[in-house]
């Protein structure tokens, strides 16, 4: 053993790290040598399964074996040029983050775990990849590393246990030498070695019965082929499809497959078989019915009970008066089964329907119904025909252990006249793509049986028959129509017309349409029944309604209007595209329907001033499809000075206030349009010489800061331009308003006059801003807007938004309230926004006194001075927003 000092360790340590930081930097500085190319890899573990069935993980069931598996610091790599190993490393951690190699083709291989021809608990794990090194260039690879070798279990059904006292299986491949044994008391998966493309696995059991001494061995006789990363699943068992012998079921991950290791009947049984027998159900042994072809109602079964499988199972039949053309149906047998089903028998053995019964164990049934209301009847009114039926079968033990026979008589009647029971359609006129309200059945009943070559339904759609024979053309029917038939016997059949049959009928262009339907019923005797029945299928009527002056169509959205006279609103869409796109898109919002005929929806998401063509769709069994309309959307025009930078006065009162920033009305130069926004300062906010006290100069809209920047302050205030008040008497009290518009108070009459609103030609779908409150005795504050349309000296309000708030906020806030348009007739031309400090008072007034004055604090000191003051309202970021 070797010791080292600590002193001695460091100093080893330190020239190691310096060796390092000398490679590394000269590594960083030197340029590739000519041919050499770097590489660079990057390694990863999944543990889930090949996945050949449904979409399943191994990893859950196995996590423990395989958890180790996804650390990845331990694979050995290998990189390999032409089958010689290049480069190698016993651990991923230890190579190199790249390292160099020359100019080539390589392949290279990381792999987890020893890959042993066939072991316990001994999974391994391996990727590979062919990569390319060119000079001069750093290759990246990605490897995902799997399981390299397929895992297998084995189970044993309960019933099996039971069965045999001691069994092992036995696995062998190509790679082994010998078998590997899985005893019956082991639990541990083995792992058997694949070939890269595939390889066969032998399974074979050996086994000893309870009952024995004496052990056997059973091989599958074709091995099961397997790959890499599967879980393989053996669960053997002695019921199912090997009844008492063996049977195998095959779990590939998700997938299964049924093997049976037997052929016939084994010689391990280890239960006798019981004696086949029938039994009648529904009927007597020997029972004669008297019946109408066609008519016979009860439900005559022959069970079978053959557990040692089936050799033969007959059907005799002859006609009395015929006795020399006995029948006898073998349905063991490809002939047999084919001559019954043409004489409507039908039968039922271990899940499957009239099939050849060969080899079948266990209990089936034979049904009598179909095949007695198929019988040929006679014509003669005094005359009947006899038939007899005779059941009888043989076992499959080789030893011809035979059933009891049954027997049954049937007599029929002479047949009478044909006829076809149908109602016809609950609809006699339906829209093009409608759905009858219910289904409806067309019954043929012929007891002289049906002539499959002339019984007929012809279709007529107003220019040509289409003639189907409803026993052999069917499956036409049903394509063509979506009409079906249905029939058990060759002397009943029942067309059926399905409520969404008519959903395929067309209708023309424009206008209505008549289908005709005959129906025809011919027995084998000649006899015939015809019935006629229409459907009139009527073209949906439906246009655009565009709206007047185009004040349906706003700046982000449309409403877009159709009429339909005659059509469902639920197949009424509208369709939209941009003027120079090529593809139509659909409306996604909901259609509403106004009255009868008027259909509404709203296009949103379009952009401001651009062309859009609008046209309206009705989806039945065509795709119909209005002229487009071509819409213009409206400007998204913006609101000036929301922000209040700009347009602050100041105005100065000698001896009172000194500069105070205040909001003033503003017009043009030219004409008495106002020009932005305004208060009502001009009453509250007086320089008049006769002003002997503070109650007059308050001002009620102020400049303040505001959420960025100035902002406004709206109070309200307590004001009165008479002298002689004293701090605690309110004479005139008027809420704080801030309003685009302008204002002017005549203070010798006190009476005041409102101009609301600025030239304006968009319509904005929704007012937003920045808010704080402080309200005063309950008070709430009130915001809203009014978009105009003023033309040849009329003024008509297009739509309106209010909102109105109480609660106490410090903080800003936003606000938003939507603008509702109710007349869209016409464009706009003006808008305006109010905001007041208090909801008490009307839109044209802001003085309320009895009630304002009741909500204002008397005495309260303001900006130096007494003043009677309300709720405080404060705004900022005021804008107009499109949607």
């Amino acid at each position: 053993m070797i010791e080292y000092g600590l002193g001695k360790i460091m100093a080893l340590w330190i020239c190691v790290l310096g060796v390092l930081i000398c490679a590394s930097s000269c590594d960083s500085d030197r340029v590739l040598a000519d041919g050499i190319g770097k590489l660079r890899l990057s390694l990863s573990a999944d543990t889930t399964s090949l996945n050949k069935g449904i979409n399943n993980s191994t990893k859950a069931a196995v996590s423990d074996e395989f958890e180790k598996f996804l650390t990845t610091a331990d694979y050995k790599i290998r990189i390999v040029q032409q089958s010689d190993t290049v480069q190698s490393y016993d651990r991923f951690d230890e190579m190199p983050s790249e390292i160099e190699l020359k100019e080539g083709a390589y392949t290279l291989i990381a792999s987890k775990g020893d890959n042993l021809p066939s072991a316990f608990e001994n999974p391994y794990f391996e990727g590979s990849t062919d990569f390319t090194v060119k000079a001069g260039m750093s290759t990246p690879i990605d490897v995902i590393c799997t399981l390299g070798n397929a895992r297998i279990t084995v189970d044993y059904t309960e019933d099996f246990k039971e069965a045999y006292s001691d069994y092992t299986v036995l696995l062998s491949s190509a790679f082994t030498s010998g078998s590997l044994e899985i005893k019956k008391d082991e639990t541990r998966p083995a792992y058997m070695q694949v070939a890269k493309e595939g390889s066969e696995l032998g399974i074979a059991i050996r086994l000893k019965k309870i009952t024995e001494d004496k052990e056997k061995t059973y091989k599958i006789p074709t091995p099961l082929s397997i790959e890499r990363r599967q879980n393989i699943r053996l669960i053997f068992k002695t019921d199912g499809e090997a009844l008492d012998g063996i049977g195998l079921e095959i779990i590939l991950d998700d997938e299964m497959t049924n093997v049976t290791l037997n052929e016939g009947i084994p010689d391990f049984m280890w239960k006798p078989f019981e004696k086949p027998t029938l039994s009648p159900d529904d009927f007597t042994n020997g029972e004669s019915f008297t019946i109408k072809v066609g008519k016979f109602e009860k439900s005559p079964t022959v069970g079978f009970a053959m557990p040692a499988g089936i050799a033969s199972l007959c059907v005799k039949q002859w006609r009395e008066d015929k006795e020399n053309e006995e029948i006898t149906y073998d349905l063991a047998t490809d002939e047999g089964v084919t001559a019954a089903l043409g004489k409507n028998f039908k039968w039922s053995v271990n899940g499957k329907a009239n099939t050849n019964v060969k080899g079948e164990r266990k209990t089936g049934q034979l049904f009598l119904k179909d095949a007695i209301n198929s019988l040929e009847a006679p014509i003669e009114e005094d005359q009947t025909y006899t038939y007899h039926y005779e059941f009888s079968g043989v076992d499959a033990t080789g030893k011809a252990h035979t059933t009891n026979v049954l027997g049954v008589t049937v007599v029929v009647q002479p047949a009478g006249q044909p006829i076809i029971t149908f109602d016809g359609f609950p609809e006699a006129t339906i829209i093009e793509g409608d759905d009858m309200s219910k289904e409806q059945l067309a019954t043929f009943d012929a007891e002289g049986l049906i002539d499959a070559t002339k019984t007929t339904l012809t279709i007529n759609d107003g220019t040509e028959d289409k003639v189907y024979h409803i026993m052999t053309n069917a499956s036409a029917l049903s394509n063509d129509w979506g009409i079906s038939v249905e029939s058990n016997s060759t002397a009943n059949a029942i067309v059926k017309f399905p409520k969404d049959f008519s959903s395929r009928l067309e209708a023309p262009q424009e206008g209505s349409r008549t289908y005709t339907y005959t129906l025809h019923l011919e027995d084998k005797n000649g006899r015939n029944y015809q019935m006629e029945k229409t459907l009139i299928v009527k073209a949906p009527v439906f246009e655009l309604a565009p709206s007047d002056n185009g004040g349906d169509v706003f700046a982000r959205r449309a409403i877009l209007r159709a009429v339909m006279s005659v059509g469902h609103k639920e197949r009424l869409s509208f369709q939209y595209k941009k003027a120079n796109a090529t593809n139509w898109e659909n409306v996604t919002n909901q259609l509403k329907q106004t009255d009868n005929v008027h259909f509404v929806d709203t296009l949103k998401g379009l952009q401001a001033l651009s062309d859009y063509d609008i046209r309206v769709v009705y989806k039945g069994v065509k795709y119909r499809m209005s002229d487009p309309i071509r819409l213009s959307t409206e400007d998204e025009q913006s609101l000036s000075n929301g922000d209040f930078e700009g347009d602050w006065s100041s105005k100065t009162i000698s001896g009172l206030i000194n500069g105070a920033n205040i909001f003033v009305s503003r017009v043009t130069l030219t004409s008495n349009e106002p020009v932005g926004w305004s208060s009502v300062n001009a009453k509250t906010f007086s320089n008049k010489s006769n002003i002997s006290s503070t109650y007059n100069t308050v001002p009620s809209t102020m400049k303040v800061d505001g959420k960025t920047g100035f902002g406004v302050r709206l109070r309200t205030v307590g004001w009165d331009n008479s002298a002689g008040n004293t701090a605690t008497i309110c004479y005139h009290a008027s809420a704080g308003k801030l309003f685009l518009g302008s204002y002017s108070f005549d203070h010798s009459n006190n009476s005041e006059m409102y101009n609301y609103g600025l030239p304006f030609t968009a319509r904005p779908s929704s007012v937003r801003a920045q808010y704080k409150y402080t309200p005063y005795s309950g008070d709430s504050f009130k915001a809203w807007a009014i978009i105009l349309n003023k033309e040849n000296g009329i003024e008509t309000e297009l739509g309106r938004g209010q909102l109105i708030k109480g609660d106490a906020l410090s903080n800003w806030t936003e606000l938003t309230f939507p603008i509702i348009y109710t007349n869209l007739t016409k464009k706009a031309t003006h808008m305006y926004i109010v905001f007041s400090s208090s909801a008490n008072c009307s839109e044209n007034e802001s003085t309320e006194s009895d009630k304002l004055k009741e909500l204002l604090d008397k005495g309260t000191e303001v900006d130096g001075y007494t003043h009677h003051e309300g709720s405080n309202l404060y705004i900022d970021e005021v804008e107009l927003i499109y949607e």
